[in-house]
Parts: C-alpha cells; structure tokens; sequence
C-alpha cells in the first residue's frame, strides 16, 4: 500500500528556501514531511481531547487547538487527564457561555 503524502514535496522544499536554505536535498524535504506529520498528528489528538471534553465528537474548533498548544502535556490514559481539566476550566473563564452551554449539551446525552 502506498503511503499518501499529507504535505507536497515541494511546496515544503519551498518553505525551507523561503526560510533561509540555500539548497535543500530531497532526503531532508522528506524528513521535514515525517515530522511536519507527526507534529500535526500530535496536536491534533490534543485538540480532540479538549474538543471531546467540550462535548464535541466531529468538530474541532480553533479554542481546541489554542489549547492543546498551550498544553506541554500528552493525555495518555484517564489518570493523565486531570491536569488538563483545569486549562479547560480556565478557557471557560474566557468564553464561558459557549462552554457552559456544550458542557450541557452533553450532560442531556448522558
């Protein structure tokens, strides 16, 4: 099966010589990809917890992913998640109808 590339090569080779390289060999522009992809595979699982937290399963919104960058943590399992509880808690302090009205849209569907 072969692998779908998520980024183009070349727009990525045009990044790196916007960005200060001279010349940029094609074994550098795909390890550039791999961890470009991973990065973004990271926080976006992030933005899913915060956005699974708010009572959204198919929708990521901008907040999710202010979050998750903000977060230095990485929910691995139930235990790990507390922590990150409270920035969701802080965030609401910042838009706190949206949240509060989400957190009871998933109350009703308990």
């Amino acid at each position: 099966m072969v692998k779908r590339r998520c980024f183009s090569l070349y727009d990525i080779e045009e990044y790196l010589k916007e960005n200060g390289a001279e010349k940029v060999s094609e074994k550098a522009v795909l390890g550039f990809e791999s961890e470009l992809e991973e990065t973004v595979r990271e926080l976006l699982g992030n933005a899913q917890f915060y956005a699974n937290y708010a009572g959204r399963k198919r929708l990521i919104t901008n907040s999710d992913i202010v979050m998750a960058l903000e977060s230095d943590l990485k929910p691995e399992s139930e235990h790990d998640q507390a922590p990150i509880l409270g920035k969701v808690a802080n965030a609401e302090r910042r838009n706190p109808v949206r949240i509060r009205a989400s957190r009871i849209r998933a109350a009703r569907r308990i």
